[in-house]
């Protein structure tokens, strides 16, 4: 599903990037094929996770642009309209709230996102 999720990502050259809930991020070479000078930025609820995919993607997040980071799983530290593309793969069921964190995903995309639930 994640490398689907990818293959569907319209990413154009100097795309920011966010991934909610990157887990091991294995798939992120794939990313970075997908456009030129992509901005990456995976969020992740777990420290074993993030320090996980620091690890596996070392050598990757040296030459390219790409940062992993913790938070909440509520607020994302980012910006109102600051990504240009976000995805997420199975994370709903850790969502406390699914409406306010659509809301909150709505509010750092740059473009509106309608949801209705």
């Amino acid at each position: 599903m994640t490398l689907d999720s990818i293959e569907a990502l319209e990413l154009s050259k100097n795309d920011i990037l966010l991934e909610i809930g990157h887990g091991n991020s294995g798939h992120l070479e794939k990313i970075y094929k997908k456009g030129k000078n992509i901005q990456y930025f995976g969020l992740e609820i777990s420290e074993t996770i993030k320090l996980e995919a620091e690890k596996i993607n070392e050598k990757l997040l040296k030459k390219l642009q790409g940062t992993f980071f913790l938070y909440d799983g509520i607020k994302i530290p980012s910006p109102e309209n600051y990504f240009d593309e976000i995805f997420t793969v199975n994370t709903i069921y850790f969502w406390e709230n699914p409406k306010d964190f659509i809301a909150e995903i709505n509010y750092v995309y740059s473009l509106l996102l309608r949801i209705a639930f």
